[in-house]
């Protein structure tokens, strides 16, 4: 058995940051990784009234101080080997882009020569994208991943390019971003407790492409990422993660709307959304909160459709999606998917299949247990990745 390898694994999202202890020791014996996860925590916002981009980035860096000094009590002599960071909307953007290049006559692939045609694109790349947030003065983007999803040589794909001969090659790979200045004050408040030499940045959507897409053989198909104030729809098409759109209505919208219409706090809406969700509410409860969402169903959906019409626009559609949110909350958005039509978006002229990722549906699909925590759908994915990056490094 080898010596075990442990991470901390850190969440952040719209509406909180969540944290998870990993430990993972790989058998050579058996060639398998067993991997657990001994603690994992969120921390919460405190759910604006009215959204406000910079008390969200403070709203952040306060929760991350929580959760990490929290975290540091329970363990507080551990030193991790890595520091996984997942972010989410608005804390990234990511881009997928497609490099081809032709030659005159057959020639010889390298690494050397795709590694230039890459770090050529990233160059423009840099050059051309604006700052992420005009809130902050002064800001630039930092690369925080850059991904090589699918390579193509005489329009043929390949798994191992080099050394083989070509006129022609085509790279599609993804690209994601953050802010300098947030990037500098994760680090600021993790180091306080951690070292941060050790971490890593990560989109959390192409955390979800690669698991969808190598567990459970989704090569076309729309994934959605329901957050408390912003919702991620992505597109994988051809196994590719083409695009993702996002817009600033999560489930939150849904909390102020119904507190609105109710006169109650907006935690106490959320709370009832739950019970509407799982349908433990009597007819009379639930009929009243129905009626008083029902705007939010529209302006939502006009939303959603929106996000279909960029994602659609230069590659075919899907009929199937996978969701992934608060679970007894998100029910209610898939409700909503499952009685509207989509055929100008869908080449299948179908409805919409929607359904939700589970620590059940990625154990079926990878066919070995995964760690948990199972009670908490983003902290499980990023814990699951982690464990794949664990796996294909040995």
């Amino acid at each position: 058995m080898a010596k075990s390898r442990s991470a901390l694994i850190l969440d952040i999202r719209s509406d909180s940051v969540g944290g998870a202890f990993v430990e993972s020791r790989f058998d050579f014996s058996t060639k398998s990784l067993r991997t657990r996860v001994t603690k994992f925590t969120r921390q919460v916002f405190n759910l604006q009234e009215v959204l406000d981009t910079q008390r969200l980035f403070n709203e952040l860096a306060e929760a991350l101080k929580l959760l990490i000094n929290n975290l540091a009590k329970d363990f507080p002599k551990r030193k991790f080997d890595r520091i996984e960071c997942f972010l989410s909307a608005p804390f990234y953007a990511g881009q997928t882009r497609t490099i081809k290049q032709t030659y005159d006559k057959p020639t010889i692939i390298t690494e050397r020569a795709i590694t230039k045609l890459i770090n050529q694109d990233l160059e423009s790349f840099e050059r051309d994208a604006p700052p992420l947030y005009r809130e902050i003065v002064h800001d630039a983007h930092e690369i925080i991943e850059r991904k090589v999803m699918q390579i193509k040589l005489n329009r043929y794909l390949t798994c191992s390019p080099y050394g083989k001969t070509a006129r022609e090659i085509s790279i599609d790979h993804y690209v994601s971003v953050s802010s300098k200045q947030i990037l500098s004050r994760l680090r600021e408040i993790i180091s306080t407790r951690f070292d941060p030499r050790k971490m890593r940045f990560h989109s959390f959507p192409f955390v979800f492409f690669s698991l969808a897409r190598d567990y459970l053989g989704a090569e076309n198909v729309f994934l959605l990422d329901i957050g408390g104030e912003v919702t991620e729809l992505s597109l994988i098409a051809g196994g590719i993660l083409w695009e993702t759109a996002s817009f600033p209505h999560g489930y939150n919208f849904l909390a102020r709307l119904l507190a609105a219409n109710l006169k109650t706090t907006s935690e106490e809406a959320l709370s009832s959304l739950k019970l509407y969700g799982r349908g433990d509410q009597n007819k009379e409860t639930s009929d009243k909160i129905g009626e008083a969402i029902t705007s939010g169903r529209s302006e939502w959906l006009s939303y959603f459709k929106e996000a279909l019409t960029v994602l659609t626009e230069e590659h075919l559609g899907s009929d199937r999606l996978l969701a992934i949110g608060l679970p007894d909350v998100s029910k209610i958005f898939l409700n909503w998917l499952g009685k509207e039509s989509f055929s100008e978006y869908l080449f299948t002229g179908r409805s919409l299949r929607a359904g939700s990722i589970t620590q059940t549906t990625l154990e079926e699909g990878s066919r070995r247990k995964l760690p948990g925590p199972a009670d908490d759908q983003h902290l499980l994915l990023s814990s699951v990745f982690y464990d794949k990056l664990i796996t294909l490094s040995k």
